[in-house]
């Protein structure tokens, strides 16, 4: 299928330092002509979501969290006025797009504003990641809006009560309400976890799906069945998410790190590649959260330092990356302990199994489901109040991408003593002022060192001009009248 679809010629293979660039103007010149010609543009936008600003990693000739972001605003510029927009985005905290008052687009969006969007995890079957979970809800959803009268939404959960299992309309609203149910019901038994967002343009939510989204789906479903079917790896449970598996509560790929031999002995490791492998070790071995989180995309590269795989120059890299990341950690049981919090410690604590079971518990009938839910609307708004009021540090140039489990940790912690939301607000101020206290202080320091490292300029340029030097004195060029006496060598 791939020849056939470059033979026609509209494929454009764009270098990657070049992507961000020419991406905005394709954008802008596509916009352009649907815009003289009345017609929608559909936009695809794959890549690293950054935390706090929303920006999508585009291309760049280093790790994707060097890469240029494409900005609301960027976009905004390119798209202009008097076409109809619709955006599908995968990436971490796209949910932001769809908060954004200036950008008037339809948008589906794969995780909310503080949330990570997660793909599914590396397969025996495939020997990779597979892609987008929520990009495999949409095309589902497209199938069965396309044919309402196939067999849609299977009661494949028995605890799920619905009150409403039927294709209702053609409104993009519906479409929504489909790409949701058919995530939660369908494709992901943690699917309450993703918190995936929609905005329609002109809030003309009404209108009918196809050309309020955008999507064209000529010859769609024809193509996609030509594509290679990839199965489920059903074998290890605490991977497989289908709402088929069970009680499979264990997330992710977490499993035990075994020590490289540099660790137990090795004289070849020597200086930052040693300090590095054991941040690394003790890295892993913290819950650091699931490798196919789009944050953590350096997981892979750091088991394989671990074990001798990688490159020793990697150690480079990797240390400012572990030294964030724990130091964040830790910096989240200090702020924990500060609040008298009765909970384990940042780094012995699995939140994405703990965020899990809630989730897991959203699927179930009557009143349990009901209180599941309560406490997963609570905990986001506890989590929304902690990432705004910045008491954790968004990652340094160098740092890899911002660390969330620090912030998802303390919203748990919170969480499990049954805060009210006004004594969330009062314990986020109090740690607050810690972090005041603590920038300052840190602060002082540093301008005391400046100040030493004048002085001692400022003695050193005196003395040269006074033509002297100034060196210690060393026993052997002492005054003889000052050396000590010779001692007896009995």
């Amino acid at each position: 299928m791939l020849p056939a679809i470059l033979s026609r010629g509209d494929i454009w293979v764009v270098p990657p330092k070049l992507l961000h660039e020419r991406f905005l103007a394709t954008v802008r010149s596509e916009c352009n002509i649907a815009r003289e010609q009345k017609q929608s543009v559909f936009l695809l936008i794959f890549g690293h979501g950054a935390k706090g600003t929303y920006g999508i990693a585009i291309g760049g000739e280093r790790e994707s969290y060097h890469a240029p972001l494409l900005t609301v605003n960027l976009l905004k510029q390119a798209i202009g006025f008097g076409v109809d927009v619709g955006m599908l985005l995968t990436s971490c905290f796209s949910g932001g797009w769809v908060i954004q008052p200036q950008l008037n687009v339809t948008a589906m969006t794969a995780a909310g504003p503080k949330q990570k969007s997660e793909s599914w995890s590396k397969g025996e079957s495939s020997g990779r990641a597979s892609g987008s979970i929520y990009a495999s809800a949409v095309i589902q959803a497209l199938f069965k809006m396309e044919n309402p009268s196939a067999t849609q939404f299977q009661d494949t959960s028995p605890s799920e009560s619905l009150p409403q299992r039927e294709i209702s309309s053609s409104s993009f609203a519906e479409f929504a309400r489909v790409i949701y149910r058919t995530l939660v019901d369908d494709v992901d038994s943690l699917g309450q976890c993703h918190d995936i967002g929609f905005s329609a343009q002109d809030d003309a939510w009404e209108t009918e799906w196809r050309p309020r989204s955008g999507i064209p789906l000529n010859t769609f479903k024809e193509r996609w069945e030509m594509l290679r079917s990839i199965p489920i790896d059903t074998a290890d449970s605490r991977t497989n998410r289908t709402p088929y598996a069970g009680e499979s509560r264990l997330l992710g790929d977490q499993t035990d790190i075994q020590l490289s031999e540099g660790l137990r002995g090795s004289i070849v490791i020597r200086g930052i590649n040693r300090v590095t492998q054991m941040m690394a070790y003790h890295y892993l071995n913290s819950f650091p959260g699931n490798d196919h989180h789009g944050t953590n995309a350096e997981h892979g590269k750091i088991r394989d330092f671990l074990t001798g795989k990688g490159y020793p120059h990697e150690a480079e890299t990797f240390h400012p990356i572990l030294a964030y990341r724990l130091h964040s950690m830790e910096l989240a049981t200090d702020y924990k302990d500060y609040l008298s919090l009765t909970f384990p410690d940042c780094n012995s604590h699995d939140f994405d199994a703990w965020l899990g079971d809630i989730c897991l518990d959203c699927r179930q009938q009557g009143l349990p489901g009901q209180v599941a839910q309560k406490r997963l609307k609570y905990y986001r708004d506890v989590q929304s109040c902690i990432g705004d009021s910045e008491i954790f540090d968004l990652a340094l140039p160098g740092q890899g991408w911002t660390y969330s489990k620090p912030d998802d940790y303390l919203a748990a912690a919170m969480c499990n003593s049954n805060l009210l939301l006004t004594q969330v607000g009062e314990a986020v101020a109090k740690l607050q002022a810690l972090k005041a206290v603590r920038m300052a202080k840190l602060m002082d320091k540093v301008e005391r060192k400046k100040t030493l490292g004048t002085f001692i300029s400022n003695t050193f340029k005196k003395c040269s001009t006074l033509g002297k030097r100034l060196r210690s004195r060393s026993p052997e060029k002492r005054n003889p009248k000052e050396r000590a006496p010779p001692q007896s060598p009995l």
